[in-house]
């Protein structure tokens, strides 16, 4: 489950590790103004609310991480098309917290939220913080990465 907190799962992650394909391959189909996003840096990351992400991932030993910033319109389509790509590669009880939470930026944003996503949407969902090594199902996520190889 350690490998979870190192995952780039957010725009943040992938700006920081120079992902330029993914990005570039990402909003290819996008607005100018989603192109040309404000994209903040981890620093700044760590100094917003927390209730400005969809999903923040706890470790005793690592602390908060927060991921898939939701605070304005760019960030969440930015981050709801990542999160839409990697529904295979993320444990079921991430993308459900997540979704919810972009789901409700999205359509505060009034933006098209991707029909892949949907069916994780929980209204009684409300915290956006999942602790990855005891709230996480290992064994169902084991064998949903082992059936998308």
């Amino acid at each position: 489950m350690k490998k979870l907190l190192t995952l780039n799962l957010d725009i943040t992650d992938h700006v920081v590790a120079g992902d330029v394909e993914k990005i570039a391959e990402l909003v290819t189909n996008m607005d100018d103004s989603i192109k040309t996003a404000y994209i903040p840096s981890p620093e700044e990351n760590a100094s917003r609310s927390e209730d400005d992400y969809a999903l923040i991932l706890f470790d005793k030993r690592n602390g908060l991480r927060k991921k898939l910033a939701y605070y304005n319109k760019e960030l969440t389509t930015l981050n709801t098309q990542l999160l839409s790509q990697k529904v295979d590669e993320l444990p079921d009880e991430m993308i459900k917290i997540a979704a919810t939470h972009l789901k409700r930026a999205a359509t505060h944003f009034k933006i098209e939220f991707p029909e892949n996503l949907e069916s994780f949407v929980d209204d009684l969902v409300t915290s956006n913080i999942i602790d990855v090594k005891n709230e996480i199902e290992k064994k169902a996520f084991y064998i949903k990465i082992e059936s998308n190889k």
